[in-house]
């Protein structure tokens, strides 16, 4: 600030970019105003920075050069406003609060647990088949391991009746030959007879 005259009627307001640009021409008391305002901004910034990042273990060294320039502006700010120079003072407090530094440590390893794998349990049906995992294809399976054993029991029985058929031919086959075979015995006894009675008429004839 340039003189001390005209800040008694300063006061605090939003820092427009086309006022900026187009500050020459301007009275001493409105620069001195435009600048008080830019202070105030700045001020207000690092007041930001220090609420929203003053936990951090490097904040102070970070922020350390803009604590030696606010250092140095002491002097000049008893040309400031009140509001200002309470604001520039609350802002070199909170940047003076030394911070709280831990001694550097290794990280502890946790140990890397084994992994693990869960075991998949699927129910065994019957002959050692999986079962699925829904509903609908454990009952669908079930359906078929049960149509397959009737399909088995069914084929079995039809190769028992179909055993039983072809004994019952094969005996009724050999009842008729044993029977034929009789006749035809009988057959040739009676020819036999019969020629050894025509040869006994024949022998009494002479």
């Amino acid at each position: 600030v340039s003189e001390k005259s005209g800040t008694e009627t300063w006061q605090k307001q939003n820092i427009l970019l086309h006022v900026l640009s187009r500050s020459t021409g301007k009275s001493k008391i409105e620069t001195n105003n435009l600048r008080l305002s830019c202070v105030a901004l700045a001020l207000a910034l690092v007041q930001r920075c220090t609420v929203l990042y003053g936990e951090l273990p490097s904040f102070r060294e970070i922020m350390g050069p803009v604590r030696l320039l606010l250092s140095s502006l002491v002097l000049q700010a008893t040309k400031y406003p009140p509001q200002l120079q309470e604001l520039h003072q609350s802002v070199l407090e909170k940047l003076d609060v030394p911070g709280t530094y831990r001694p550097l440590v290794c990280d502890k390893r946790k140990p890397v647990p084994l992994k693990l794998y869960t075991p998949k349990i699927v129910k065994v049906l019957e002959f050692g088949r999986k079962q699925g995992s829904s509903k609908q294809e454990q009952e669908r399976q079930r359906l078929v391991h049960k149509h397959r054993r009737e399909l088995k029991g069914a084929v079995r029985e039809i190769r028992r009746d179909n055993q039983f058929l072809a004994k019952m031919q094969l005996a009724e086959v050999m009842e008729r030959d044993s029977e034929r075979k009789r006749k035809v015995k009988q057959l040739f006894q009676s020819l036999a007879q019969q020629e050894g009675d025509w040869k006994a008429l024949k022998r009494k004839k002479r």
